[in-house]
């Protein structure tokens, strides 16, 4: 007979010691605050490219800072 679908032998829970859990945790903070650190510097790079934008359209108006 042809088993088609056969479960995986289920293993025991791993135990994570006291230093382990400290440094997961310290792991994935650091992940965390890298991707809230991309994040912010996407925000500053798309706020400066809508300002530049803006500058453009005045600077083709001939509105200019030294003008």
């Amino acid at each position: 007979m042809l088993k088609l679908f056969q479960p995986e032998e289920e293993e025991e829970e791993e135990r994570l010691s006291s230093r382990e859990i400290e440094r997961e945790v310290l792991a994935s903070g650091i992940a965390v605050e890298h991707l809230e650190r991309i994040s912010r510097a996407t925000g500053v790079v798309v706020m400066a490219g809508g300002l530049l934008e803006q500058a453009e359209k005045l600077l083709k108006r001939g509105i200019h800072p030294f003008a």
